[in-house]
């Protein structure tokens, strides 16, 4: 691979102005492959950004999510095929948004129930204000914030297509965070520290970052009016009243890709791997760190078929504590070995 080819591109993308940062890294079964990177934290500094530099990766946290709530679908917590009312009541009194009466909302009631798989692939009839200028205006109209602010009340937001009928990229996936804490009887922070990131090793990805993770998390950036990227005051909340299973989590490149990783591991083939959280030691032998176990099958999502599979194994002596650097390659291509 032509790596000084990649480095170009970053470099003219950011010299162009096209991106005030970027942060690019690749991996294959055996390892990564790529690393690389141009700009600075924020635009016209002189902390260059890399793959250990913290970002709000935001819906980068809805594969995360949708694992997290697959997790709960094995473990028999929850049904694909259930209403989403099952689990969370208040979702039954969600309506259409069917228009406006001069400034006042038109809404009428969904054609069917929105099942938690439609949560899954976006077919819930729930979007976003940034796309779609309906919800933008029933915002103004009803004094209700966008999602940024963190707010419970953000869930009382109309649908905007009846469930099932089209795709709608929108809060879906915050709605599915809801679900898998009321599935699982844990906040969906802890579900997915459990079940995800510290049987993977991802230790710079959480909800809520500390103090001084915070002080190194790029700002999100936008371009003035003469063409130049500068920060902006955009945050997300900092005490939030709900975890944010569509745009929540903060991360690293280098600690996002071990999330890719193990995806990438279980594919081949149309394996799966279920993760358990497990207590990680440094005693060399690597036992009981972050056991992971292919159970059965996941049922078909769309177009992405997902797979069964009836092997089991152990983390390797790669696996670190939560102090560590995380799972080796050599123990993630162990992995991926074991199940192609």
């Amino acid at each position: 691979m032509n790596s000084s080819a990649i480095d170009t591109v970053l470099q003219e993308g950011v010299a162009s102005g096209a991106m005030p940062n970027v942060v690019a890294v690749a991996a294959d079964r055996n390892g990564t492959i790529y690393e690389g990177a141009a700009g600075s934290r924020v635009a016209g500094g002189d902390d260059p950004v890399g793959p250990d530099t913290r970002f709000r990766i935001m819906s980068m946290t809805k594969m995360v999510a949708t694992a997290a709530a697959l997790q709960q679908v094995e473990r028999g917590a929850l049904d694909l095929d259930a209403p989403v009312e099952k689990y969370c009541p208040e979702f039954a009194a969600l309506q259409v948004l069917d228009g406006f009466d001069g400034d006042t909302p038109r809404l009428r009631a969904p054609a069917s129930q929105a099942t938690v798989k439609q949560l899954v692939t976006h077919t819930a009839g729930l979007g976003y204000w940034f796309w779609n200028a309906d919800l933008t205006r029933w915002e103004a109209a009803t004094g209700t914030p966008n999602v940024l602010s963190g707010s419970n009340v953000i869930f009382g937001a109309p649908m905007v297509a009846d469930p099932g009928t089209t795709f709608t990229y929108g809060i879906n996936t915050d709605g599915l965070g809801k679900v898998i804490e009321a599935a699982s009887g844990m906040t969906l922070d802890v579900a997915v520290k459990d079940g995800i990131t510290v049987p993977l090793g991802m230790n710079e990805t959480s909800f809520a970052p500390s103090d001084d993770q915070r002080e190194g998390l790029v700002p999100v950036h936008l371009k003035g009016a003469d063409g130049t990227w500068g920060a902006s005051e955009i945050e997300l909340a900092l005490t939030p009243e709900y975890y944010a299973g569509g745009h929540g989590l903060h991360s690293t490149p280098r600690d996002y890709l071990l999330f890719q990783r193990a995806l990438r591991a279980r594919s081949a083939g149309r394996f799966r791997r279920r993760l358990r959280h497990g207590r990680c030691t440094r005693n060399g032998s690597g036992r009981g760190c972050g056991r992971f176990t292919l159970r059965r099958s996941w049922p078909a999502m769309g177009r992405v078929r997902l797979g069964s599979a009836g092997v089991c194994g152990e983390w390797g002596d790669g696996a670190r504590s939560a102090d560590g650097a995380g799972v080796s390659d050599d123990t993630l291509k162990e992995l991926a070995d074991k199940i192609v």
